[in-house]
């Protein structure tokens, strides 16, 4: 009889995922990232009281600026905010959590999201793309979806279904440079399921507007997020890791909240129930994976 092999960690299971990506085979081959690893149904600007707290630990060469920590009634991740127009990218990978739909109401929908984008920390815009999980009843099987959105433009656009586990890299772009009139700026939204081969690829542009907004706000802001999508119900997940969340800020590349006290200010985000007033997600410590403080996790506490 053959040894029991110990589960494979995290990283092995990128390690893996990534080496069966084939190299530039339909998947918006033009960013090549190495190594990065909802209006309509409440996804949007963020609800934040922020407080200071103490500057993180040196790095040699850089002046780290302080943390905020912030609350919020549908976020819990790390945010970088800066000047406007300054923000051309921010990527990250992580696993799909699997989701228990196990929340409070027996008779609601719940759902849990992961996602990157740019803009929505201090302001009404948010482009993202990320994962999310839909129950749609107490004890019901999850189903999980690839998505994108440009709020408050549009709502969320579902692409396709994914499953528990599956292997994630994102990234969202803004350039800046493509002009009509003088509305500047197009945004892209790009992601790529490791484990399926599933892509999502979204360009938006600045001038494209609605009666709610446009495909774009002003680049000021990068974050990683897991969101509870209000009004409805955060469901269960546990725990979930962002690697490698990474943003250009400027012409500098560098782990979100790695950044210069002069180019930008970091915001950690716990997420308080809206009706109950308990912490339902809190995140880890900022961690250095391959930048500084680059990578940290999301722990589930409490269906709100």
């Amino acid at each position: 009889m053959l040894g029991m092999k110990n589960a494979p960690s995290e990283n092995e299971r990128f390690e893996r995922a990534w080496s069966r990506r084939t190299a530039a085979k339909n998947v918006v081959g033009a960013l090549a990232i190495a190594a990065i690893m909802m209006a309509s149904i409440g996804f949007g600007a963020v609800a934040l009281v922020a407080a200071h707290a103490p500057s993180g630990t040196g790095i040699p060469g850089i002046t780290l600026g302080p943390i905020s920590k912030g609350n919020s009634y549908n976020w819990a991740g790390y945010g970088d905010a800066a000047a406007t127009g300054s923000v051309t990218q921010v990527s990250a990978a992580w696993f799909i959590p699997t989701t228990t739909c196990s929340g409070p109401n027996s008779a609601g929908v719940g759902y849990d999201a992961q996602w990157i984008g740019i803009d929505g920390l201090n302001n009404g815009n948010v482009s993202q793309v990320g994962t999310l999980a839909y129950c749609p009843s107490h004890l019901a099987t999850p189903t999980y979806y690839l998505w994108w959105e440009f709020y408050p433009y549009n709502g969320v656009q579902l692409v396709t279904t994914a499953s528990a586990g599956d292997a994630i890299e994102a990234w969202v772009t803004y350039d800046p440079t493509f002009c009509i009139g003088t509305t500047c700026g197009t945004f892209s939204l790009n992601l790529v399921d490791l484990s399926s081969g599933a892509t999502v690829s979204e360009t938006g542009a600045a001038w494209v507007c609605s009666s709610s907004g446009c495909e774009g706000g002003p680049a000021a802001t990068a974050e990683c997020i897991s969101e509870d999508i209000l009004p409805y119900q955060l469901e269960k997940f546990s725990q979930m890791t962002f690697y490698n969340c990474m943003a250009t800020i400027g012409s500098s590349y560098k782990g979100i909240g790695g950044f210069s006290s002069t180019m930008a200010t970091t915001y950690q985000l716990t997420q308080y129930g809206l009706t109950s007033g308990l912490k339902d997600q809190t995140v880890g410590t900022l961690f250095t994976q391959y930048y500084p403080r680059s990578s940290f996790t999301v722990n589930f506490h409490h269906s709100d």
